[in-house]
């Protein structure tokens, strides 16, 4: 097996928060206005890495939704942990693909802009398939530290019904498919597109199949931070705007760069 790389973040992203946030606190009606800072963990192809020709469909959603109205989406990438941190303390506007219980207080969108499909995924070679609880054995699941995965699975990790090995970072599915082929644990709890995009990056879409889940598919978000007084405002105008996406056409033809296709 091939050495895993693990993205490291750039020297430049922790300066551009922490100025992001001097100038909202400086100047908040007139920053708030013109640019939206987005933050999130890489999970492609929801969000991707900001430098790139295809930055993620939520982020190529947010910004024809905000740019309509005059306003600039700036996306950075930083460990999802942190990303919730610092949307809840005031230093970026918002967090990209959140499920409900992934940050609570935050201000959601009343429309969804994506639909996580999340299940447990092995090695080719392993005969497991998940049925039940008691199917879990002590199986050990690489998860992503402060995810949810939805309410079944998250509950079966609070019980501790299943054990599970987290990692943190910014690109923490790439991190856990590298345990597994290491065989450091024995299975992922990974969103289907994200494992899929991964795999097929990293060239070893061969060796991993998927072993089945108790999940339903779980509503993505653009949540916007508890404590900026304009989130409802950018809630508001994020569910108008995918209806409009949807009517015009528009979001096929942005989720179709992806490959994904429109969950309504």
């Amino acid at each position: 097996m091939s050495t895993c790389r693990i993205p490291h973040p750039s020297p430049a992203l922790l300066a551009t928060v922490l100025l992001a946030w001097a100038l909202t606190a400086v100047f908040p009606n007139r920053v708030l206005a013109e640019r939206l800072i987005l933050a999130a963990d890489a999970w492609c192809p929801f969000n991707c890495a900001p430098e790139a020709d295809l930055p993620g469909f939520m982020i190529d959603i947010a910004s024809a939704v905000f740019e309509e109205s005059g306003h600039t989406v700036e996306y950075v990438v930083m460990p999802w942990k942190r990303a919730v941190d610092e949307a809840r303390n005031g230093g970026v506007d918002g967090v990209v693909g959140a499920l409900r219980d992934d940050a609570p207080g935050f201000i959601f969108p009343d429309n969804e802009s994506g639909m996580a499909r999340i299940g447990f995924y092995t090695l080719k070679d392993s005969d497991w398939t998940y049925s039940d609880r008691d199917s879990l054995g002590t199986r050990i699941f690489g998860t992503a530290r402060g995810y949810s995965y939805g309410r079944e699975i998250d509950a079966m990790i609070a019980e501790k019904v299943l054990k599970v090995d987290e990692v943190g970072g910014i690109s923490p599915l790439v991190y856990n498919l590298c345990k597994l082929r290491e065989g450091r644990i024995d299975a992922v709890v990974a969103e289907r597109s994200a494992l899929e995009s991964e795999t097929l990056r990293l060239n070893i879409t061969d060796e991993i199949r998927y072993a089945g889940s108790p999940e339903e598919g779980e509503p993505v978000y653009i949540a916007f931070a508890p404590g900026k007084p304009r989130s409802g405002e950018y809630a508001r105008m994020l569910s108008r705007g995918m209806d409009a996406l949807r009517r015009s056409g528009r979001l096929e033809a942005i989720l179709k760069r992806y490959g994904v296709r429109d969950w309504k």
